[in-house]
């Protein structure tokens, strides 16, 4: 017989029993309601052993990939280590060994790491500054020895105050996480089309995701789109020109609301939709950004034939304090 293990407890597997067979039998009170993996609530992280592909059947590549599957589908044959779906995120002590403004209200953070493995640029982490200082941010770079983050700084912010004021090179901070299913992932080789897209500090994990698919050699095209109310949003501008002269495969599209000399004058939507004509039912798509542009842009997608399973975003939701 097999076990399970949550929380440090173990459970004894019986014959033909699943997961969550195991776990509603010892009187566990496991997130669930079909229990024929249609409706992903029993959603379960693996920590150590194997579970079967059928368990993970339905899930997108990204979860397959963070090693998560369906509690009602596993029938484990081993002895597996598991964890809630939404308990997995590790504390790590860090850091901070660089602060540097990108523009005037954005600034760039960079925390130490001992394993640059267990991050992917595009996910997001929770910068703990103290138990009641806590803010989500992306992953904008991964490097061996730290991953940096662009913060929004927020007027009366209570992060935004530490960061600019309290905080120095030096200074301890506690990293939770990674989170979040926007990073990229090509296991076959695929040379499917890439579009990114966000506004503001939306671009954070876009262009992390971007280097990351370049790294990799990705061989289909691959176009970012950063919006902003007028130039001086676009905090990368010089960088990601770079990029584009760099790679053939990378196309680098900015646009403004506000006139501007060089840059389109357009909606972040529209310059978008215009990007996905012709590759809507090949492209993965990312999108970044504040909740209400981010919903925005996945609905007009969606709504152009973009396939729901290959639109990826996580939105931000800014706090005033």
């Amino acid at each position: 017989m097999s076990s399970i293990t949550l929380n440090k407890q173990s459970y004894t597997v019986e014959d033909n029993d699943s997961v969550l067979d195991t776990l509603l039998k010892n009187g566990v009170d496991y997130p669930h309601s079909c229990k024929i993996g249609t409706c992903q609530s029993c959603l379960t992280k693996l920590v150590d052993g194997t579970v079967s592909s059928e368990s993970q059947h339905g899930l997108k590549p990204t979860l397959v990939a963070q090693n998560y599957f369906l509690a009602c589908q596993c029938n484990p044959e081993n002895n597996i280590v598991i964890a809630r779906a939404n308990e997995n995120a590790v504390s790590t002590p860090s850091k901070i060994i660089k602060l540097s403004h990108l523009n005037a209200n954005v600034l760039c953070v960079r925390l130490s790491i001992d394993n640059p493995n267990l991050f992917k640029a595009g996910q997001y982490i929770n910068l703990v500054a103290s138990d009641s200082l806590v803010r989500s941010y992306s992953i904008a770079d991964i490097q061996s020895n730290y991953l940096e983050l662009h913060v929004k700084l927020i007027p009366n912010g209570l992060m935004s105050h530490w960061l600019s004021t309290v905080a120095k090179i030096g200074t301890a901070a506690h990293i939770r996480g990674p989170l979040g299913e926007c990073f990229y992932y090509n296991t076959d080789n695929e040379t499917f089309p890439i579009v990114l897209a966000g506004t503001g500090t939306g671009l954070a994990p876009l262009i992390g995701i971007a280097q990351d698919a370049l790294a990799h050699k990705h061989q289909g095209e691959i176009i970012l789109i950063h919006g902003g109310v007028d130039e001086t949003d676009l905090y990368l501008h010089d960088t990601l020109c770079a990029i584009q002269k760099a790679h053939s495969n990378f196309t680098y599209a900015p646009c403004v609301l506000h006139k501007s000399n060089g840059i389109e004058q357009a909606s972040i939507d529209k310059i978008l939709i215009k990007n996905l004509c012709g590759i809507m039912h090949e492209v993965q798509l990312f999108i970044c950004g504040p909740t209400e542009t981010t919903n925005k842009m996945k609905t007009e997608a969606f709504l152009a034939g973009v396939p729901s399973a290959s639109i990826h975003s996580d939105a931000f939701i800014t706090l005033k304090s």
